[in-house]
């Protein structure tokens, strides 16, 4: 079984408390006038901004966490990392 990545809970974290925002605490807590012209200058045009960018930075940290290998797991290293790194090289050549 594979163990879940703590980035990638962050990222699932993240992508909760901004859906929370979108779609209750925003509709709920932040009032528009209805005479505002410019779509920018709504105050409910930020919040959803920031919210729907959370989403974007949680949906890439759960992938980054998905395709990252684990620390604990050995990764095939080249040949002089594999004995030591550059320093046993160097040691070898004198």
């Amino acid at each position: 079984m594979q163990r879940i990545k703590r980035q990638s809970l962050i990222g699932i974290a993240s992508i909760i408390v901004a859906a929370v925002l979108m779609f209750a605490v925003i509709p709920t807590w932040v009032s528009s006038p209805s005479n505002v012209r410019n779509i920018v200058l709504s105050p409910l045009f930020w919040p959803y901004i920031l919210s729907g960018l959370t989403v974007l930075i949680g949906l890439g940290l759960v992938v980054t966490g998905f395709f990252t290998t684990d620390p604990d797991e050995p990764e095939q290293l080249p040949y002089p990392a594999a004995t030591g790194g550059w320093a046993s090289w160097r040691r070898s050549w004198r």
